[in-house]
């Protein structure tokens, strides 16, 4: 690495006064018991605690040091070529519901920041999808069809004001960006007392689904209703994490001195993300790429040098910057999953699969399990919920799923001898850029000594071997 380099999170460097809460001690009880503290999980705290319920969070770590931690926080309806995909697969009224969602769901975001004063460097810009190929520009051309007939004011615009060569892009005005852990720092400060607590380095071990009673490491929390909220749900090992693949990708920023006008992605499968957010006076550019399926990278440390080099080609790195990675969670389907955890029990609820789009589809999530909570109707519940659809709209990305469950369950496991996972016994591989054994089947990361960093994994790895060896 780099000594300019700091292989930190811009937004947890930049929030050094983020308050610690204190651990779980002893039984507890609640009306909801939320696990996760990222964007998911204190937003519906959030909702649950204003309706007049009271709410227990709980992290295994830290508040906002995971996915919500190291986003690029772009709160937009736009995502990518998603449009045209959920018409040709569910229909044009899928799509529109999708749409109402997300715009619901901004809405929703910019209102909290605004009512509740929170100083989060929240700045409204146009989204854009955009291409630089031919063949791109045609399935831009297709997606802004597709999200107008889903209800968004979306245009193709030739003319897009980036310092590199475009074949233009689908244009979206009256988004958002935002310091997402600033923002979720005010919101645990929200939640934490008059009735509801905020407990960090506290690990949910087991769930008695029936009586929604869950044991963790510092005590047991009886609640009317749990909320998973832990970005692959923790305790499932079959039915819903068959039907989820995690990816990784990487994110430079930089100073910049002027700000770029609209938040970016590229239409490319080797996506190309790039936003800016001022923060504390000084202008960042932020980029973001070379995604791949968690433990099939090959060797991170080169991922890591083509997006830094795509960046400095293009904005001019300085003298100091922040590189760091992110993971996503994809359905096989590609629509995310929110709702109930088992098909016959709404009283436990989880939200996953927001394929790199989770900024506003947290806010989605919080809304829907707020109101299955009070038992209220909600009109995105049935696009979203898990058992509410059909398997075979995700049938061949669920048998390639399955496929390299297989292989990493059986096959590298015999040829590698790497450690297995300790959710489903998939084989991990060793990540050398992040100092990490990650795992292929659902995403599950470890730190070198085999301490759990990314779930769906819930115990350490048994005795892997001495730094990646």
């Amino acid at each position: 690495m780099d000594e300019q380099a700091q292989r930190h999170s811009l937004w947890v460097a930049t929030t050094p006064d983020f308050p610690e809460y204190p651990p779980l001690n002893g039984d507890a009880a609640a009306d909801v018991l939320v696990i996760g503290g990222g964007m998911t999980g204190l937003q519906t705290a959030y909702l649950l605690k204003l309706a007049g319920l009271s709410v227990i969070l709980v992290e295994r770590h830290r508040l906002a040091r995971g996915t919500s931690g190291h986003t690029t926080a772009k709160v937009t309806a736009l995502h990518g070529l998603t449009y045209d995909h959920l018409t040709r697969t569910f229909g044009r009224e899928a799509a529109q519901v999708y749409a109402a969602a997300n715009v619901a769901a901004l809405d929703d975001i910019v209102g909290i920041v605004r009512r509740e004063t929170i100083g989060c460097g929240l700045e409204r810009s146009a989204a854009c999808t955009y291409a630089t190929t031919d063949d791109e520009r045609a399935r831009v051309e297709r997606e802004v069809r597709a999200a107008q007939e889903a209800g968004l004011t979306v245009e193709f615009r030739d003319d897009l004001p980036l310092p590199y060569e475009t074949l233009g892009g689908a244009w979206l005005e009256g988004q958002a960006s935002l310091h997402p852990v600033r923002y979720l720092k005010a919101l645990a400060e929200l939640v934490h007392g008059g009735g509801c607590r905020v407990h960090e380095m506290t690990t949910a071990l087991d769930l008695d689904e029936a009586a929604a009673l869950v044991r963790t490491d510092r005590g047991v929390i009886r609640a009317q209703h749990v909320v998973v909220a832990t970005h692959v749900p923790i305790f499932d090992h079959g039915p819903l994490s068959m039907r989820l693949m995690a990816r990784r990708s990487y994110v430079v920023a930089a100073p910049l001195p002027d700000p770029l006008a609209g938040m970016y992605i590229s239409a490319s499968g080797n996506h190309r993300s790039v936003r800016t957010q001022e923060i504390d006076g000084q202008q960042w550019t932020i980029t973001n790429g070379e995604p791949h399926r968690t433990g099939e990278g090959g060797d991170e440390r080169e991922r890591y040098l083509r997006i830094r080099g795509w960046t400095d080609d293009r904005f001019v790195l300085g003298q100091r910057y922040y590189d760091w990675a992110t993971q996503d969670v994809f359905t096989v389907d590609d629509l995310p999953f929110i709702g109930r955890y088992r098909k016959e029990d709404a009283r436990v609820l989880i939200a996953t699969g927001f394929k790199g789009w989770g900024m506003a589809h947290s806010m989605v999530a919080a809304r829907i399990i707020s109101d299955a909570v009070q038992r209220k109707d909600n009109d995105w519940a049935g696009l979203y919920d898990p058992w509410d659809r059909s398997f075979t709209k995700g049938a061949g990305a669920l048998f390639s799923q399955a496929a390299e469950s297989i292989k990493a369950l059986v096959i590298d496991k015999l040829i590698s001898g790497d450690p297995a996972c300790t959710h489903m016994g998939c084989t991990t591989k060793w990540n050398e850029a992040e100092r990490s054994w990650d795992c292929p089947c659902h995403g599950s990361r470890f730190d070198e000594h085999g301490e759990v960093l990314n779930g769906p994994a819930i115990r350490a790895l048994k005795s892997p071997p001495a730094a990646g060896g």
